[in-house]
């Protein structure tokens, strides 16, 4: 997001100067000063053109010797003066970067019924029709139902050398709480949007041209608040939407429910996805040991496991009788410290690599139009092998990576995706053209 050279006043005491992401506070008369920052982590202040700010900093701030430099991650101007006690907001809009990748703009259509009855002789005419392209989804988080609306904006210009036109080139999602909402909400959400983003384009860096905070009134108006200010990475691309997973094929709100409460949770695979292009093919020892952590956690989440010899299960059940009885005895453990001992327990005698092969098994009509696409043929020893390459790399150290296991990596990305897509309520028809578009690339 663009930025620019910004002055103002924190106290009487304590002026700033903020140039990008990088705020100098200086205070006068070269003294000590100590900068409080709220419950959220601002420090508030107010502009030399007589508006406020709120930087976030985390903590307070001490100043000695009169000067301090601090890097922030992003400040907020409010459009209108408010304390930071009366400051709120109940929606968040957030415009352009991925959002138009995941929700192109279809809001301009051009209407050639119309165009061939208008247009004789050396007259043309172009006549254009407004197309409802929102997407709404409202999703229940926290006892309240959050609206989640993609949608984009239609905006007439006039130039005397242009003339009159229409631009359908904003694409925006609308964030629309029921009840007032202070900064951390602002924060939280930021989190989610950007790691939603990151899931459906499958690039971590995630950027916006603009990040708004508004108000709804109840005659249904908009009022922008304030603006956000958010430092953007260093290398951000623009992914091409057929390569994404778009939110229009995301028809069912239960499916779009999931999404969000998954990343919410932390329930995304996160630790997969790529920074951007120039991260998508470096296939390093921590690449490998988080696809195998990853495909071990929605392996968990689904519940697959093998069957096992009688004997196997006989055992396995004594153990938990074990465990039982422990957590009604007077030095019994915390109620998490048994989750992971019966979670442990109910995979016993499955290895990692016989459990990918089972998935690998029902995911396969979903991954083999990208397989036949780029000619690779995936043999239960090829995941025996990434397993094996994974257990040297974490306890031997060895880092040599093997050519067939790095193509298996990446055709694990895959897995990976069909089995959150899957995990999200998406039909395995849906999932089939995810993958063959080319999402994991």
């Amino acid at each position: 997001m663009n930025n620019k050279l910004r002055a103002g006043q924190i106290s009487a005491q304590v002026t700033f100067v903020a140039e990008n992401f990088r705020f100098t506070f200086v205070s006068l008369g070269n003294k000590d000063a100590t900068l409080h920052a709220d419950e959220n982590g601002y420090i508030w202040g107010r502009t030399n053109d007589f508006k406020c700010i709120a930087i976030h900093t985390g903590k307070d701030i001490e100043i000695q010797f009169g000067v301090r430099i601090v890097n922030t991650w992003h400040y907020i101007i409010l459009n209108v003066c408010s304390s930071e006690q009366q400051f709120v907001f109940n929606a968040i809009k957030f415009e352009n970067g991925a959002i138009r990748t995941v929700n192109p703009c279809n809001a301009l259509q051009e209407d050639f019924t119309q165009e061939e009855k208008l247009n004789c002789g050396n007259e043309r005419y172009y006549v254009y029709k407004r197309h409802n392209d929102s997407k709404e989804f409202s999703v229940l988080t926290n006892n309240e139902y959050v609206k989640w609306i993609f949608t984009s904006k239609i905006a007439q210009s006039m130039s005397i050398d242009a003339g009159a036109s229409l631009r359908n080139d904003t694409a925006a999602l609308l964030i629309l709480f029921n009840e007032d909402k202070h900064l951390n909400t602002f924060v939280d959400y930021y989190r989610y949007v950007t790691d939603i983003l990151a899931f459906l384009t499958f690039r971590r860096n995630i950027s916006f041209e603009k990040i708004s905070l508004e108000y709804a009134t109840p005659e249904k108006s908009m009022i922008s608040v304030a603006d956000c200010y958010i430092k953007d990475p260093d290398i951000v691309e623009t992914r091409s939407v057929t390569n994404a997973i778009r939110v229009k094929i995301i028809k069912e709100n239960s499916v779009f429910t999931n999404l969000v409460q998954s990343a919410i949770n932390g329930e995304l695979p996160m630790s997969v996805i790529p920074e951007d292009s120039n991260a998508v093919y470096k296939m390093s020892g921590d690449t490998i040991k988080n696809i195998c952590s990853a495909l071990e956690t929605e392996l968990d989440r689904a519940d697959i496991k093998l069957s096992k010899s009688q004997d196997l299960e006989q055992l396995i059940e004594s153990v938990k009788n074990v465990i039982r009885q422990h957590k009604q005895e007077k030095n019994s453990l915390e109620q998490k410290t048994y989750d992971v001992l019966f979670g442990s327990i109910k995979h016993w005698g499955d290895s990692l690599a016989d459990r990918i092969i089972a998935a690998f098994s029902q995911h396969k009509n979903n991954i083999q139009p990208m397989l036949s696409w780029h000619g690779v043929t995936i043999q239960n020893q090829n995941i025996i092998d990434l397993v094996k390459t994974r257990n040297d790399i974490t306890h031997r150290a060895i880092q040599n990576i093997d050519d067939d296991v790095v193509t298996t990596a990446f055709i694990m990305y895959r897995l990976i995706y069909c089995m959150v897509l899957r995990r999200l309520g998406l039909l395995d028809s849906m999932i089939a053209v995810i993958i063959e578009n080319r999402l994991v690339g």
